[in-house]
This record gives structure tokens, C-alpha cells and sequence, in this order.
């Protein structure tokens, strides 16, 4: 008879060979632009080939910039803040970094 962590440890092995069987497309949501001193929110999206979305997939967040962001992760969203008045006109990356896919973001000023 098997114990309850043997049985866990299989189920969690077919879940993740089922995933890995499947396509995913990755894809990032929310505005193109963020503005210094306005958090904004981005949220990570899964679809299978079949357009229907996955569930179980959880995102790695990975951010490119020059200047100092605040960020704070819930599950597959992330909200991002910067108060650095000269990262107006910058650019920063947000990245899923577990796939191959990252969203361009302009850095605008408030005024």
C-alpha cells in the first residue's frame, strides 16, 4: 500500500508531464505605458493551441530597467511602480521568464 506523499508525488509527476505534453502560449496583459508615481497592474495569461485557457501555470516574473521598480506578485499578476522622475522616456521590460515572452512598457511622466 502506498502512502499518502507517494500518491501526491505521482499526481504532481502526471500533472507536470501533462503540461510539458501540451502547447502553451504565454502572453502579458495591461497598459503599454506606465506612468512615474501610478502603479499598474499586468497579469500573465496561458492558452493551449486550442485557444482555451491553462490553468496550474504559475508565472516567473522577471523586470528589466534602469531605474528602481517597486513591484509586488499575486499569483499571475504583478503591479509595478516607479517614483524615479528620470526614468520619463525610458523603457522597461517585463518578462515571463519561465517562457519566451516579454512586454515593452514606456516609462511616462505624471505631467
Amino acid at each position: 500500500m502506498k502512502n499518502n506523499h507517494t500518491q501526491a508525488a505521482e499526481v504532481i509527476d502526471h500533472f507536470e508531464s501533462a503540461l510539458s505534453d501540451r502547447q502553451v502560449i504565454p502572453s502579458i496583459h495591461g497598459s503599454p505605458t506606465l506612468k512615474i508615481g501610478c502603479p499598474a497592474a499586468y497579469s500573465a495569461h496561458f492558452t493551449g493551441q486550442d485557444n482555451r485557457p491553462l490553468t496550474g501555470i504559475t508565472a516567473k516574473w522577471n523586470i528589466i530597467c534602469d531605474y528602481k521598480v517597486f513591484h509586488h506578485i499575486d499569483e499571475n499578476c504583478i503591479l509595478l511602480e516607479i517614483n524615479d522622475e528620470n526614468a520619463a522616456g525610458s523603457v522597461l521590460i517585463l518578462q515571463l521568464s519561465n517562457y519566451c515572452c516579454e512586454f515593452e512598457i514606456n516609462i511616462e511622466s505624471l505631467y
